[in-house]
């Protein structure tokens, strides 16, 4: 699989992104309305507590309509048997410049 066939999958699979927005815009609409309603400070806790989720309720009602929710999996495990490990190659700044460390360094 490459790049242009896991965007196409994603694109598929989340229906554009559409999805999503409308789980934001619904945790929004709700926050408005409780601030309108009950206090400001309850907007925000309604806000925040309500993007925690929005992931979350994106999946639930992909699956509830039918969609397969997982996506890119065999990708995401190819790519990353392939990666090496980014600390593999990372020294120390004076292992670089010269082999012993610097005073400061107490062993």
């Amino acid at each position: 699989m490459n790049i242009q066939d896991a965007q196409r999958e994603v694109r598929s699979v989340y229906i554009g992104g559409f999805v999503g927005q409308l789980v934001s815009s619904v945790i929004w609409l709700v926050s408005a309305a409780v601030g309108r309603w009950v206090t400001p400070k309850a907007s925000i806790l309604t806000v925040i507590i309500g993007g925690f989720f929005i992931f979350a309720f994106t999946q639930m009602i992909l699956i509830l309509s039918g969609r397969r929710a997982r996506v890119l999996t065999s990708l995401l495990l190819e790519q990353s048997s392939k990666q090496p490990h980014p600390t593999n190659n990372m020294k120390p700044t004076w292992e670089k410049e010269r082999d012993t460390p610097p005073r400061s360094v107490q062993w």
